[in-house]
């Protein structure tokens, strides 16, 4: 599945639609490589050693931890928004379920849909990960599942 989450990436410019908009990618590459949210102010200062010649147009990014922070949440809930609007347009739709242990040995349930589309179209995602702790019997986690449809 494609997820449109920043529909282009813009030459770094002044205007403060551009600014946010960049924003919004550098929090993206945060998350997506599992770094700290602090790095958001690590890569403006290095922008100062790279690119002296830009550094203003870097001093109008918003990059706090806060701020990356709070554009990594609305990037997820817009992910789950696609992802449940994708999933209206399924015909027919399996789900699957994977326990494993994480690194603090804690049992975790992963979730993932199979859907296919009137086209034929089949997509796989991860729905959700979450503790079994809370869904130690089947009819708990079935009702969980149903409550997230």
């Amino acid at each position: 599945m494609i997820i449109n989450v920043v529909p282009q990436t813009p030459e770094l410019g002044c205007t403060s639609e551009s600014a946010v908009r960049v924003s919004y990618i550098v929090a993206l590459k945060i998350a997506k490589s599992g770094r700290p949210f602090t790095d958001g102010q690590f890569v403006k200062e290095c922008s100062e050693v790279i690119c002296p010649s830009v550094v203003s147009k870097f001093e109008a990014l918003s990059l706090s931890e806060h701020t990356v922070s709070r554009r990594v949440q609305e990037i997820g809930a817009n992910i789950k928004e696609q992802l449940r609007d994708k999933c209206q347009s399924f015909e027919q739709f399996s789900v699957a379920l994977d326990e494993s242990t994480d690194n603090r040995s804690i049992v975790q349930l992963a979730i993932f849909v199979r859907g296919v589309e009137n086209d034929f179209t089949v997509t796989e995602e991860l729905l959700d990960v979450i503790p079994l702790n809370k869904l130690q019997q089947p009819e708990k986690i079935f009702s969980w599942l149903r409550s997230r449809s």
